[in-house]
């Protein structure tokens, strides 16, 4: 018989990794945003000044950023689990590979009949991969991120050479894709009933699982976050942040201009050399995006939990850390809330709102979670989906409520 795991206890969970999370919720809102409400792909002719100011402001400081730190986090909850689960059980692979399948099913629930914006299954798949590193030492861990995030140029310049010796291979899944599908799956959206929706995002699934670009992408990007995010989190960083605080202050102004000149260089058209092909340029404008986006979200991160230090300070980001202990409910909640809003199935406002108006529109939504997260967490002790999740990862039913017998429950 199996030995049984309890989930963490309160008094193990890391408060600042809350905080985080909450904060990265509110960013991915903000930029989801432009892409529930439609907004994202109305071409500059059709928007004001203001939704252009918006939108410019969303690409520097917001895309990418967010989600990003989001991945990291994940990378580090990975780490600090498979410590604490290893040193209770042998069954590590056992309980974790239970708690991904439990994430991919919510996430396919939540890409098939809620929204096509899902990154939980590119999440629960990758954390298989990241098992496979659990052994792999801190050394080899940042090789393979190094290599992960240099794959793009290394695919391109194959690609290219291939190319420029005659021979034919390494065909880009982009340029052969349907220009027209976007506008078609637009058109859903815009006007489409619930099962047109569904149908819809069922096909949109079956194009991204279909597609070698996506894959390149996926483990260029997310998977490259995931492996910083376990090197940081074996190294017990944020156990032992204290001893870090003089780095974070010294490292906060570089990472924030160097985060910002990279993002805007990405941008540039002097990126797109005459030179080199087209492919190859591409791959470089990414990889300076994803600099720059890694740099800006290690100075949110560095920035927010230097602030928490100060207590008058740490008293008011709380409501972040509430709503980061529930970020895997928040975060399908945001889809939903953002679903009857846009789409026929509720309010029918899809192509409506600008990107202005949708930037209110989420703030005023995330202070509506925050209120909620802040009430449910004073009866509960932890959200409805995250208490499914520990559910299904631990085969217990932890009590929910405060007022249950909480012994060996977090």
């Amino acid at each position: 018989m199996l030995a049984r795991t309890n989930p963490i206890r309160a008094t193990e969970r890391i408060e600042v990794l809350d905080l985080l999370r909450g904060f990265a919720l509110f960013g991915i809102l903000v930029v989801n945003m432009t892409v529930f409400s439609g907004s994202a792909w109305l071409p500059e002719s059709e928007t004001g000044t203001t939704d252009q100011l918006v939108n410019w402001v969303i690409e520097l400081l917001a895309a990418g950023k967010f989600l990003n730190l989001f991945s990291f986090l994940f990378g580090v909850g990975f780490a600090i689990q498979l410590r604490r689960i290893s040193a209770r059980t042998d069954r590590f692979a056992y309980i974790y590979s239970r708690r991904l399948i439990a994430l991919f099913v919510m996430g396919l629930i939540n890409g098939v009949f809620i929204s096509s914006v899902d990154v939980l299954q590119v999440y629960a798949l990758l954390g298989f991969l990241l098992m496979l590193f659990s052994a792999v030492s801190q050394r080899g861990v940042l090789v393979v991120a190094v290599l992960c995030f240099l794959s793009p140029i290394i695919y391109s310049g194959v690609e290219a050479g291939l190319i420029w010796s005659g021979n034919v291979g390494f065909v880009s899944w982009s340029s052969v894709t349907d220009a027209d599908a976007w506008s078609q799956w637009r058109i859903v959206y815009e006007n489409g009933d619930y099962p047109a929706l569904v149908s819809n995002r069922l096909a949109f699934w079956r194009w991204i699982y279909s597609s070698p670009d996506w894959y390149l992408s996926v483990f260029s990007t997310e998977f490259v976050l995931l492996l910083l995010g376990m090197y940081a989190g074996r190294a017990g960083i944020f156990e032992s942040l204290d001893s870090h605080m003089g780095r974070l202050k010294s490292a906060l102004p570089w990472l924030a201009i160097t985060g910002i000149l990279l993002t805007t260089a990405s941008q540039s058209t002097l990126v797109h050399l005459s030179a080199i092909p087209d492919a190859l340029s591409g791959a470089l404008q990414d990889r300076l995006f994803l600099l720059g986006a890694i740099s800006l979200s290690g100075a949110y991160a560095s920035g927010l939990i230097l602030l928490a230090q100060i207590p008058t300070w740490k008293g008011r980001l709380r409501p972040f850390s509430l709503t980061g202990r529930m970020a895997l409910t928040n975060y399908i909640l945001q889809s939903v809330i953002c679903v009857l809003v846009f789409y026929e199935s509720g309010l029918g406002l899809y192509n409506l709102l600008g990107s202005a108006q949708g930037l209110i529109l989420t703030v005023m939504i995330f202070v509506s979670q925050v209120m909620l997260s802040t009430w449910w967490l004073s009866i509960a002790r932890y959200g409805p989906l995250e208490w499914v999740w520990r559910y299904l990862t631990y085969l217990r039913m932890p009590p929910l409520l405060r007022s249950r017998d909480l012994r060996g429950f977090y």
